[in-house]
């Protein structure tokens, strides 16, 4: 299940063929997942057509605290390493798992160092006491890894959660991509950042096969989706990009919030960075599964930006509608031939920069619509074909218009919540 890249068209192809890179965050698998409760997982985000798993290798710093006495390296609370030695049964059991998720065909997507591991990150800045890795066990790790895992032809990522403010953190993971890149060299490597940020150092900018952005989780930052989208495109060379940590579902504003990002907001985010130039695949997210919250575990000393709100218990996360809606999104993306997405805004005579537009290269145009609106957009000549989608049900209307001095005017109020129109 080799992923390689097709750098004509910007977009990822596995085994040769055409891929819209679908994936689920499901960082702690390695810790907190039983081997049955990772069948089920398995078996139902199969059906909902999930094909990458992003799961980080190490443990994940605010992983819920589930009993475990299995750990990389020699540990006497799971929190803090003893980086002397690498525990060979913690690396069987994660292959164990990958085992089983290869055989449904699922993409492992790796993260090898997650941000609090390294000097220089904001992680490691706010939670002082949390265990570096030292520099000269970089590469016995890396053996470690690469001996472990490639035979599932992942895909590396090299960082998690991070920035590159400092020289410290940049110098670490040019160093972790140098060592892969020699240790396991047919195998893609990207990086995940922090929400919000679009900082790569040149040498990483260069190098890695594709880029992957986080929008993340502030409602503050509505309109990242997009916006990071389009700072992706401007700033570096064009490669697959993939908004790879949308706001998960379920997950709180911040601290003392009440509200939680809904179904429709985790859609929005999706079809808003898909239509703005990440098209190469998207990631979904639920609170309950990245950390895999199991009720009655002790709270976890380091809570990262502290504003994930208590998180549904797993097993009930695990059937959130907004898994569903993103295999929707992909299942019509690859119908319509997983096309190169091509943003156009400046079809559009609304200004709203929520409203996003883009061509595939048969001409098609797709635009989102956040809500129920009048829409107006410039076209030389009138569509063959108008087709509404209702993303909220999936049904399909045709809906009133006129064209008239280039203008398609289509009145789209009366529907449920977010739509899709299709211009052919």
């Amino acid at each position: 299940m080799k992923v390689t890249v097709d750098k004509a068209r910007g977009k990822l192809l596995r085994d040769g063929n055409d891929f819209f890179w679908l994936a689920d965050t499901v960082w702690s698998a390695f810790t907190n997942i039983s081997m049955t409760e990772w069948e089920n997982y398995l078996r139902l985000r199969k059906r909902q057509g999930m094909n990458v798993l992003q799961i980080n290798i190490l443990p994940q710093w605010d992983r819920c605290l589930v009993t475990n006495d299995c750990w990389p390296f020699p540990t006497a609370d799971g929190q803090v390493f003893n980086y002397t030695a690498l525990q060979d049964a913690y690396f069987q059991r994660a292959a164990k798992m990958l085992e089983m998720a290869l055989k449904l065909n699922f993409t492992p997507a790796l993260v090898v160092l997650w941000g609090n591991f390294v000097p220089g990150t904001w992680e490691t800045t706010l939670i002082t006491d949390c265990n570096v890795m030292p520099k000269s066990f970089l590469r016995p790790y890396a053996e470690k890894v690469c001996q472990t895992f490639d035979r599932f032809e992942p895909v590396y990522i090299i960082s998690g959660d991070t920035d590159f403010d400092t020289p410290e953190a940049a110098a670490y993971y040019e160093e972790m991509l140098d060592l892969l890149q020699e240790l396991s060299p047919e195998t893609l490597k990207t990086a995940h950042i922090k929400g919000r940020y679009s900082k790569l150092p040149p040498k990483l900018a260069k190098e890695l096969d594709f880029y992957l952005y986080q929008s993340g989780h502030n409602p503050a930052a509505e309109g990242c989706p997009y916006q990071l989208a389009e700072e992706f495109r401007r700033q570096y060379p064009h490669k697959p990009l993939i908004n790879s940590e949308p706001c998960y579902e379920g997950m709180g504003y911040g601290k003392n919030a009440v509200e939680r990002f809904s179904e429709r907001e985790v859609r929005r985010a999706a079809w808003q960075s898909v239509l703005s130039g990440a098209d190469a695949g998207i990631t979904y997210g639920a609170n309950g599964i990245w950390n895999w919250y199991k009720t009655g575990m002790p709270v976890n000393p380091t809570t990262g930006e502290a504003f994930f709100g208590t998180p549904a218990d797993a097993g009930l996360a695990l059937h959130l509608p907004g898994a569903e809606d993103y295999g929707y999104l992909a299942q019509f993306l690859l119908a319509e031939g997983n096309p190169q997405l091509t943003p156009c805004q400046e079809i559009m005579e609304d200004e709203s920069p929520e409203i996003r537009a883009a061509r595939c290269a048969d001409g098609k145009v797709l635009i989102y619509l956040p809500s129920m609106h009048m829409l107006s957009v410039k076209l030389v000549k009138e569509p063959d074909r108008i087709l509404v989608i209702d993303l909220a049900t999936r049904y399909i209307y045709q809906p009133e218009h006129t064209y008239k001095d280039n203008i398609l005017r289509l009145d789209l109020r009366g529907y449920r919540e977010d739509l899709l129109v299709v211009l052919a």
